[in-house]
């Protein structure tokens, strides 16, 4: 008449039900996970079945508790309890229940042991194919942001590309900061990005710098080059101090995920991926970043590598021009305007030559 399964956590000890027919009408599971109780939890602690056939007198008292009924008002007059079993490992309960006294022996108890292992079987080959195919949808991922990372042209679209897949996921800002040595020798990192997937989001102002040392995150990304950062609460994660937090709530940031940018030991900088609310990264998702970051790494490590050799071009090519201009020059005034040429070219509005003379005694 009844039908009920039980799933198990051993890791938390706690049960949940989803299924539940009885009289041919399902039931929902309404209540939160929960240690087992009764005679799931002495199943699942056994590792045995359990049959219990109640008396009339029985079967009256369980009536009368009808805070302890699930399902319809009448309580079973036969239960029977199998454990979801893969050796030693238990995973479930299931049980079929009767309204006719009497009504399970050992010929019911082997009959529905035997259907519960193929129930397990079952649920692994379901669990082994959802791994597969969530394994093959992250490799799928993968390999399509890392095609559209290699086909871009500015930092923007490099940062929006590795953000998508947290976009889709609630995320609601994407700012990339890049590592830059300050005057004074200290490492700052530079908001050269600012982006939001949500209207109404405060970003991070572009261009601002912070500098490492005076931040905990910063400190953290110091003594552990390459560790990625998943901050699920930024109310209670340790290593979020009352200064970055502030930061970061003035940008409707609740939890975050900051994703290092290292190429062989050099540490390029960050994105730093906000939801507005807290949220838990699965292990599926945590993966999923570290190989975007780490493509992202590549590409942006050799789009500055061909920046810092068409800079250092353009400068070789100015000082060449520059010489030649020097050595044609006849007059001071020709030379002052080849000396000072760049130096117009980028703003300047004057160019003075001052030539120092000895007074004679």
């Amino acid at each position: 008449d009844a039908f009920i399964v039980w799933i198990y956590d051993a890791a938390t000890n706690t049960v949940t039900r989803p299924v539940l027919y009885d009289k041919g009408e399902s039931f929902s599971d309404e209540g939160a996970p929960r240690p087992p109780s009764g005679k799931v939890a002495r199943v699942i602690e056994l590792n045995e079945p359990v049959a219990l056939n109640l008396t009339r007198a029985e079967w009256e008292q369980e009536k009368a508790r009808t805070e302890a009924i699930v399902g319809t008002e009448t309580p079973s007059a036969s239960l029977l309890f199998v454990p979801l079993a893969a050796g030693d490992q238990v995973k479930g309960v299931m049980s079929v229940q009767a309204y006719e006294f009497d009504a399970y022996h050992a010929t019911q108890v082997a009959l529905l042991t035997s259907v519960a292992s193929h129930v397990v079987a079952a649920m692994d080959n379901a669990r082994l194919f959802g791994a597969t195919q969530a394994a093959l949808a992250e490799t799928q991922l993968v390999y399509e942001t890392g095609s559209h990372l290699n086909q871009v042209n500015t930092l923007e679209e490099l940062a929006h590309i590795v953000a998508k897949p947290a976009f889709d996921r609630g995320a609601g800002s994407a700012p990339l900061l890049l590592l830059e040595t300050a005057w004074d020798g200290t490492l700052v990192a530079n908001v050269v990005v600012s982006w939001t997937a949500i209207h109404g989001l405060a970003p991070l102002p572009q261009h601002t710098r912070f500098p490492l040392n005076e931040f905990s995150v910063g400190k953290y990304f110091m003594a552990n080059p390459g560790a990625m950062l998943f901050v699920e609460d930024i109310e209670t994660n340790p290593v979020i101090d009352a200064q970055t937090r502030a930061i970061l709530t003035a940008s409707n940031t609740r939890a975050a995920a900051f994703l290092p940018l290292v190429v062989e030991q050099r540490n390029l900088g960050l994105v730093l991926i906000g939801w507005p609310q807290k949220y838990s990264f699965t292990a599926g998702e945590q993966r999923i970043y570290q190989s975007l970051s780490s493509q992202l790494a590549l590409v942006l490590n050799n789009r500055l590598l061909f920046q810092q050799t068409q800079d250092s071009l353009a400068e070789t090519q100015m000082l060449y021009q520059t010489g030649a201009q020097l050595n044609m020059a006849a007059t001071l005034p020709e030379a002052l305007r080849a000396a000072s040429a760049v130096g117009i070219e980028d703003g300047a509005d004057t160019a003075t030559l001052m030539l120092i003379e000895s007074s004679a005694n």
